[in-house]
């Protein structure tokens, strides 16, 4: 009990009710300056003040009953410990308050906690109710983080590295979705901020529900790029993971060219690896979380598909076979004012063969072209080739592509361009060609000329944008974003950020897919300048399939009865 004689600093004693009103057990109720609070003594003679509310849905405390010292809810059957205030069975638990008797009075200490204290409370129950895959439950303490003065970063930053300990094969998409709400808090004042935090919450906890913390060893601060690649290469997942972390904690600065090297010797999970790794410069501000997310990304990447060994792509790094031994040669000649045909890149990569497209790209980069106006025109093609995006395939039940696989292309295409703005080393080069492999096989989504985008540019305003997005209709919306006003970003961004989707994993691809178009609409210059965000639009104002159990079942049954897998058109 708090010794009135000797109040702490800071303490601010309110008198909530005369001590004789106190039942020997049981309950009362009490207001004190707005607040709803309920005073209590235990059977073993504790008092306590803690919230009248329940959590879960604000249901009076005061109804339900007092055992010892757990308090229950009667409504949902939610338990309490009043000595902690810690939820036993449900969910978060209720605040405290610290409580005394003076004299006749009974008196709590209405102070708020300093965030010293609050904090890790608050934040432990964020990362429980992560791992119950409660979003509720998240989405009230991170607005008790924010009501507390935690910024709304560092919360973005804690479901990322939860995601990074939790995880069972390593980074997943957690990461790129926390990056890229990271660009949105600026339009989101204090408590407003949740609205930022709620799809990374919900992605968190379908992603990580029931997933413990993953084992992991020490880590170890000794090795160069050689052993990382080694290790790498050999999948041995735990030491790539401890290796990492320990470089990361070494020398961060120094360790980021090692992972890049690392992406480019591979194409690896459907691009993934690479659209991570740039993310994760996202976080740089706190050394020991970004160790456990490059700790993370690496156990993603050791045990990853190596997709340009399979026979899809084996045809274009056979391009880079024959040439090898040239790259240092060619990254140390590049020059940014070297002549550069990227519309004849752009093409081949689009229209042309394998072999075309290959020999376009080492056309240009012995001629002396740089990565990263490479990587530009690439971005281009790959821009294109989602706005071709054949709709009919979405609907296909036999095949297995579909929107998210053509909008991959564009945000490791432009993955790629800013990689190569960072990495400014020969094997550089290997992602230009991973970028030209993975938007040319792309070409069988293309939907037929006949029936491709034909634009019909039309002034509107940020409301008409807006209201064509809200009712689906792709064509009044490529029209007015072929009329581009820099508001309509604004309007783009909140796509990602609300309801449209019912999945978070698709909403994780729009988000995704429209910072990745608005990053690329700032570089760009030309024709193809608006190419990305037309594309982009064009995504996420069309319909698209959110829930396919039973053609799911279908294609069970085609393989099991037939082994007949799902078909696939660019693999």
């Amino acid at each position: 009990m708090p010794d009135p004689a000797n109040p702490e600093p800071g303490q601010r004693w309110v008198p909530v009710a005369l001590r004789a009103d106190l039942p020997a057990d049981g309950t009362l109720a009490v207001t004190a300056e707005g607040r709803r609070l309920l005073l209590g003594v235990t059977e073993g003679g504790l008092l306590f003040a803690v919230s009248d509310q329940c959590p879960h849905e604000g249901y009076p405390l005061r109804q339900g009953f007092l055992k010892g010292c757990v308090l229950t809810c009667a409504w949902h059957n939610w338990k309490f410990d009043v000595r902690s205030g810690a939820g036993i069975l449900g969910g978060e638990g209720i605040r405290t308050w610290p409580v005394r008797v003076a004299g006749d009075a009974v008196e709590v200490d209405l102070s708020e906690p300093p965030p010293e204290l609050a904090v890790p409370r608050l934040l432990e129950s964020l990362r429980a109710g992560i791992t119950d895959g409660a979003l509720e439950r998240t989405l009230r303490d991170a607005a008790r983080l924010l009501q507390a003065g935690h910024p709304a970063d560092r919360i973005l930053l804690e479901i990322a590295r939860h995601d990074a300990r939790h995880a069972e094969y390593g980074t997943t998409h957690v990461l790129p979705v926390c990056a890229d709400l990271l660009g949105q808090l600026d339009r989101f004042a204090g408590l407003d901020a949740i609205h930022v935090l709620a799809p990374a919450l919900h992605l968190a906890c379908e992603t990580d529900r029931r997933l413990p913390a993953r084992p992991r060893s020490e880590a170890v601060e000794r090795g160069d790029r050689a052993a990382l690649l080694r290790i790498v290469e050999q999948e041995n997942v735990e030491l790539a993971e401890a290796v990492v972390r320990g470089l990361s904690r070494r020398d961060g600065d120094a360790v980021e060219p090692l992972l890049f090297a690392a992406a480019a010797q591979h194409f690896t999970s459907f691009g993934h690896s690479l659209i991570y790794l740039v993310k994760l410069r996202l976080f740089e501000g706190d050394s020991e979380a970004l160790a456990d997310l490059r700790g993370s990304w690496a156990l993603h990447l050791a045990q990853a598909t190596r997709e340009d060994t399979l026979p899809y792509l084996r045809r274009y790094w056979r391009s880079l076979e024959e040439r090898e031994d040239r790259l240092a040669g060619w990254h140390a000649a590049a020059n940014a004012e070297a002549p550069f045909d990227g519309r004849g890149l752009r093409d081949a990569v689009l229209d042309g063969s394998a072999a075309e497209a290959c020999d376009a790209l080492w056309a240009a980069v012995e001629s002396g072209v740089d990565a990263p106006r490479i990587a530009r025109a690439l971005v281009a093609a790959a821009a294109h080739r989602l706005l071709r995006f054949d709709l009919e395939l979405e609907f296909d039940g036999e095949v297995a592509e579909g929107w998210l696989w053509a909008s991959h292309r564009l945000t490791f295409a432009s993955a790629v361009r800013e990689a190569v703005e960072i990495f400014d080393e020969p094997d550089a080069l290997r992602l230009l060609l991973q970028a030209v492999a993975f938007v040319h096989s792309g070409r069988k989504m293309d939907a037929p000329p006949e029936r491709r985008v034909v634009l019909r540019p039309q002034a509107g305003s940020v409301e008409d944008l807006r209201e064509a997005l809200d009712r689906r209709d792709p064509e009044r919306v490529l029209n007015l974003v072929a009329a581009w006003q820099d508001d309509y970003a604004t309007v783009l961004l909140d796509v990602g950020l609300g309801d449209r989707h019912v999945r978070p994993i698709r909403s994780a691809h729009a988000l995704k897919t429209i910072v990745a178009a608005l990053a690329e609409l700032e570089l760009a210059e030309g024709e193809d300048r608006l190419v990305p965000v037309l594309a982009a639009a064009r995504m996420v104002s069309s319909p698209m399939v959110e829930r396919q159990t039973q053609e799911l079942a279908r294609r069970a049954l085609r393989f099991v009865v037939d082994g007949q897998p799902v078909r696939k058109l660019t693999q």
